[in-house]
């Protein structure tokens, strides 16, 4: 089994824990969970404010699972090439939460608007983390270090 194969399977194991979580136990706290939220909890005072936030809940859930589903098709029938690609793809469109989500999140945190405290770090380092597991897979695999 190819770095690619694995890193992409653990990637896609972590991204079903998180659709779960979003369907089963939104409230939850980890796994990027929607509960670190204070608005979250606030939110159902208000129906509609509640069904919004759910709707969108579900729709980063939906969106969540065709990714899975393309990441599988590489998998399975991608050739290669297509696999090596797909690492930098993975790397880049994982990087954008640096430059969207990541500064919402820091203001939420320093607004006291998530809990517990410091969860943005936590959250930055993770995706940091899992960027950087798509680029070393890439390079390494382009240096011919791992087969790919």
């Amino acid at each position: 089994m190819s770095m690619i194969t694995i890193v992409t399977i653990i990637f896609m194991v972590l991204e079903f824990g998180n659709i779960l979580m979003m369907y089963l136990m939104p409230e939850f706290k980890l796994s990027n969970g929607i509960g670190v939220f204070n608005a979250w909890g606030k939110s159902k005072e208000n129906e509609e404010m509640h069904t919004l936030a759910k709707y969108l809940l579900r729709w980063v859930a939906n969106t969540k699972l065709i990714f899975i589903g393309l990441l599988i098709v590489i998998l399975i029938w991608g050739t290669p090439q297509v696999k090596l690609y797909s690492m930098i793809v993975m790397a880049v469109t994982t990087l954008i939460f640096f430059f969207t989500q990541f500064p919402i999140m820091r203001k939420a945190d320093k607004n006291g608007n998530i809990a517990p405290k410091g969860y943005s770090l936590i959250l930055f380092c993770e995706v940091f983390l899992i960027t950087g597991m798509f680029l070393a897979t890439f390079v390494l695999s382009l240096m011919g270090i791992v087969p790919y």
